[in-house]
């Protein structure tokens, strides 16, 4: 039982200790291409990025504060994509709401951590 709760506890603390601003990311792409992974090919698309950092370039759509306080970028795909992209940023690392408005392109950096309604990646960082 120890060595299971060790092994948890590692798990638990590698996967939140790296700070996504030194780590490199695994892939760069654009926010339509990305989408268009998961139009594509959504369970493909799930098996190759999932739990990867990406850096996504792509035009802001909206900027919002979710129920539970979080921000979240809204990033826009194709006009005709079925899927949208919420990154949801790190509160470790935004103090305050970003300036950012719609039509404001911009790289994002963030963990794929799967889909709900829409993709998410987590622990997001505004490079610019």
């Amino acid at each position: 039982m120890c060595i299971r709760d060790r092994c948890i506890y590692g798990l638990y603390y590698h996967s939140r200790s790296k700070s996504r601003i030194v780590v490199t990311p695994d892939l760069s792409l654009t926010a339509s291409g990305f989408a268009d992974s998961f139009d594509i090919a959504e369970g493909h698309a799930d098996s190759l990025f999932l739990y990867k950092t990406i850096a996504l370039t792509g035009v802001v759509e909206s900027l919002y504060q979710n129920g539970t306080g979080h921000l979240v970028v809204g990033l826009l795909g194709r006009m005709s994509a079925k899927v949208t992209l919420d990154c949801y940023l790190d509160s470790l690392h935004i103090r305050a709401q970003p300036e950012l408005k719609p039509g404001d392109k911009i790289v994002i950096k963030g963990r794929f951590t799967g889909r709900s309604i829409n993709i998410v990646l987590d622990q997001c960082i505004i490079e610019k």
